[in-house]
């Protein structure tokens, strides 16, 4: 699978599950894969935020054994919910400031470089594992 497979995989397994309302697809930069830390913010058509497709879905997240762990999140305050590698949040949700910027200065550059190589290693096996996961049931 190539990069930019890769940087969709997840979008198209979630729409494939209940279509998604939301328009971004990409969990990366296409340009830098290391500009932004991966995740992909999304919600589904017709659902309420308290629907239980996502609750099935973060389990699957959360039981998902990759070389990073990962995890499903929401706000009260955003309609949207968010997958993306638990160190991310790892601090909390941040009150001011770029976040990506703090990430590089408590991981430092290759670190954070690594982390992502991993992320792009697991998306697609995260993808297959949520598709399993929610055709067993």
């Amino acid at each position: 699978m190539n990069f930019e497979e890769i940087n969709r995989v997840l979008f198209f397994t979630l729409n494939d599950i209940c279509p998604i309302a939301t328009s971004r697809i990409s969990m990366m930069s296409i340009d830098d894969r290391y500009a932004v830390y991966p995740f992909l913010r999304f919600r589904f058509k017709d659902k309420d935020k308290n629907d239980v497709i996502y609750s099935k879905i973060r389990d699957a997240v959360r039981n998902f054994k990759g070389l990073l762990t990962w995890e499903m999140i929401t706000y009260d305050d955003v309609p949207n919910y968010l997958i993306l590698p638990s160190y991310v949040y790892s601090d909390g949700r941040p009150t001011s400031g770029d976040l990506n910027e703090h990430l590089l200065a408590k991981y430092g550059e290759n670190l954070y470089r690594q982390m992502i190589d991993q992320a792009i290693v697991d998306i697609p096996n995260l993808a297959c594992y949520i598709q399993n996961k929610l055709q067993v049931e």
